[in-house]
């Protein structure tokens, strides 16, 4: 599971499906989720998060912290034959920590195998013990 589980509208929902994974796995099954880290919140310019960029896309988003979650808006401009457009949205994620999801896991029933923070994300292997 990659960064989806931070589109989901609340921990509980995050805790829901912790649980559906443990139940659905057999003895030593894996659940491995990799998501961004959004629980220390950016400041100032470093909220400006480039996403891609090319000759004919520049993608950006800025991060507005708000207490339970971050609202991504998405800022992307598109050259096309009449020149650059802007296309932007926005959506919430979760804020969620590599602690709070451990914690989670760990008392479902989950063993951690691998907890890694990498580049901004964080990798966690979990395994189905009984």
């Amino acid at each position: 599971m990659t960064d989806t589980i931070t589109h989901l509208k609340s921990k509980e929902d995050a805790s829901t499906i912790f649980r559906k994974a443990f139940d659905s796995l057999e003895s030593n099954g894996k659940f491995i989720l990799t998501f961004r880290d959004l629980s220390k919140e950016l400041l100032d310019t470093d909220r400006f998060i480039p996403v891609k960029s090319d000759d004919n896309k520049v993608f950006t988003c800025f991060l507005e912290y708000e207490p339970e979650t971050v609202k991504i808006h998405d800022i992307v401009y598109i050259k096309g034959t009449d020149g650059w457009k802007l296309n932007t949205s926005c959506y919430r994620k979760i804020r969620l920590s590599a602690q709070w999801v451990e914690t989670q896991l760990l008392n479902i029933g989950f063993t951690i195998r691998e907890l890694e923070y990498i580049d901004g994300f964080i990798s966690i292997i979990a395994v189905r013990a009984t």
